[in-house]
């Protein structure tokens, strides 16, 4: 009983689990080194591991192996490794350790390997953030000492700014006219720069709606030194642009305020990655909370509702469902389901679904099916009794149904997911 649990333990890890003899032959490979390495268990269960994967040597690895067999108890970390039997790279983090028998001999080692790779771009990331503030703090320092020698020579200012991607301008605190915009306004906002001379406030015009009433509310901070905003401008042809702009007030001898200057970069793609980054996270969080369930939840009920719920949140389906086989007293075999985005009385009076031409390779496990607008596809209304969606049933425009397969090669049954536009 024992082993049979410390069995489910290293089956279940979500670490790579591996052993080793004295020999350095793999004695154990668990299902999470499986996916790490993309080498099945079959593979390398028997043979020296500087065999299976000779890069171990080539990389100093072997380091690790020998010194478990030595006794000692060592962690490799950020290692880099490309798998050679897959492609595979990423970074790895690896303790090793002796295994003794009951006598206390050395007998073998074990390593416990985790995958890093997404901590380390993590890292990379915020180190990449970091570098990125510092580099624009740097340019903001530059950027206000340069305006301080505008007073004293306008050309110079001139000279810098119709080269460069961000917009610089100024204006009369007094008129609100602006005397000065630099040639970037016009690519970022699509305008020209002389209608912003004949009307200053007509850059509002480009500002999206939902942001202009804060853009507005937050003009009069200009003169205080305190206007910092980021806003999104709707160019002539429709597209958008996000900007971050800041303002500030160049004060005379006396201390009064002189001019008002200001500085507007395109963020765009900045706000674009930020966007794809929160999605990532999302994703990964759901995967993760999935993960939770499906390890410590026994209900097979509650674990077909848990993944078709996810499912259905993660790729934006207005409803999804899960349909799979169950054998009766009798042999017999019958369809239940769940349901994820509407009540379970929504398909209450409909058949459970058969073998058709669009069911039946989703049942046979022949592959994932997604169609862009169900009804046009060639299969789509082919078999009685309704040759087609039975009146009153959920509206489906796009379709995507995935088979479920058991490890053994069963196909279990099968996701399905619809929306009503296409």
């Amino acid at each position: 009983m024992y082993q049979n649990f410390v069995e489910m333990l290293i089956n279940s890890s979500v670490d790579g689990i591996l052993a080793f003899d004295r020999e350095c032959r793999y004695t154990v490979w668990n299902p999470a080194m499986e996916q790490l390495s993309g080498v099945s268990r079959e593979e390398v269960l028997g043979k020296c591991a500087f065999e299976v994967f000779p890069f171990l040597k080539e990389t100093g690895e072997d380091h690790y192996f020998h010194g478990a067999l030595d006794g000692k108890s060592l962690t490799a970390t950020d290692r880099a490794f490309v798998i050679p039997q897959t492609g595979r790279t990423g970074f790895f983090e690896g303790r090793y350790s002796p295994l003794h028998n009951d006598a206390g001999e050395i007998v073998g080692g074990l390593g416990i390997i985790r995958d890093i790779t997404e901590r380390k771009r993590a890292e990379e990331e915020r180190a990449l953030r970091i570098q990125e503030q510092a580099a624009r703090s740097e340019a903001e320092a530059v950027e206000r000492r340069f305006l301080e020698e505008l007073r004293e020579s306008e050309k110079r200012f001139r000279q810098l700014a119709e080269n460069i991607d961000e917009i610089f301008w100024l204006a009369d605190p007094n008129t609100s006219q602006v005397i000065y915009v630099s040639p970037a306004y016009e690519k970022i906002w699509g305008r020209t720069r002389e209608s912003l001379y004949e009307d200053p406030n007509s850059f509002l015009e480009a500002v999206h709606p939902d942001d202009r009433a804060r853009v507005v509310a937050a003009i009069p901070k200009e003169v205080q030194g305190n206007y910092s905003e980021q806003y999104r401008v709707v160019r002539p042809d429709g597209s958008i642009r996000w900007v971050s702009a800041k303002a500030f007030p160049i004060r005379d001898k006396s201390g009064a305020v002189s001019r008002v200057a200001g500085i507007a970069d395109d963020i765009t793609e900045r706000k674009l990655t930020e966007a794809g980054l929160h999605e990532q996270r999302e994703v990964i969080e759901t995967v993760n909370r999935i993960g939770g369930i499906l390890s410590a939840e026994l209900d097979p009920q509650k674990l077909v509702q848990a993944v078709t719920d996810a499912a259905t949140e993660l790729i934006g389906a207005h409803f999804g469902s899960f349909f799979y086989n169950v054998l009766n007293e009798s042999g017999a075999s019958y369809m239940l389901y769940t349901l994820s985005g509407v009540p379970r009385e929504a398909f209450a009076h409909f058949p459970m679904p058969r073998a058709t031409d669009l069911f039946g390779p989703t049942f046979s496990g022949e592959g994932v099916l997604r169609i862009d607008d169900v009804k046009r596809d060639p299969r789509y209304g082919k078999n009685s009794p309704y040759y087609g969606m039975p009146e009153g049933h959920l509206p489906v425009t796009s379709y995507l149904a995935v088979p479920v397969i058991s490890r053994s090669g069963e196909v279990i049954g099968g996701l399905f997911f619809g929306h009503p536009e296409p």
